[in-house]
């Protein structure tokens, strides 16, 4: 709703990028970047500890939410794109690795099941921000936002120091 709302067109080699083409062009340099530059990413936090990766990792992501969120040309979009993936490529490996660890060999089903569940989750919670949009506007979900990413980084931390504590 925010890019076809708020998004100011423009044109690249003469092609019109507007809302819906910069969603998919946001897509498109998520996965580019991740292509090129995964190794690297692994490369440079591989001595980090679980707990700057999560933390770190969540809030550079939920960071480029809120510049998408507040970005209304191309130019502030693709940085979000580049922000939004760089936190995830920070992230992804430091909590696999940590679910790999929680999962004790008689609840792996358990784990399994239970971390399966959070993709339709977040279909339905991010159908709903959509609709929520609508109503705060761009300053209001970026405040949302922060909320979310503080309520991501809080129980991860958490998680990682009871783990640790074992």
């Amino acid at each position: 709703l925010h890019l076809s709302d708020s998004f100011l067109s423009t044109r690249i080699f003469g092609v019109e990028i507007y809302g819906q083409r910069m969603l998919t062009m946001f897509l498109l340099i998520n996965t580019l970047i991740i292509i090129l530059f995964m190794g690297r990413i692994n490369h440079l936090t591989r001595n980090w500890s679980r707990r700057t990766g999560i933390g770190l990792g969540i809030l550079i992501q939920g960071l480029g939410f809120i510049i998408a969120f507040l970005g209304d040309n191309l130019i502030w979009e693709v940085v979000a794109a580049v922000v939004v993936t760089l936190g995830e490529m920070i992230l992804i490996p430091f909590s696999q690795s940590l679910r790999a660890d929680l999962m004790e060999g008689e609840h792996v089903g358990t784990y399994t099941g239970a971390f399966s569940v959070t993709q339709p989750v977040a279909a339905v919670l991010s159908g709903l921000l959509v609709s929520l949009s609508a109503i705060y506007g761009n300053i209001g979900m970026s405040l949302f936002m922060i909320v979310i990413t503080l309520l991501g980084i809080l129980p991860a931390l958490r998680a990682i120091r009871m783990h640790e504590a074992l």
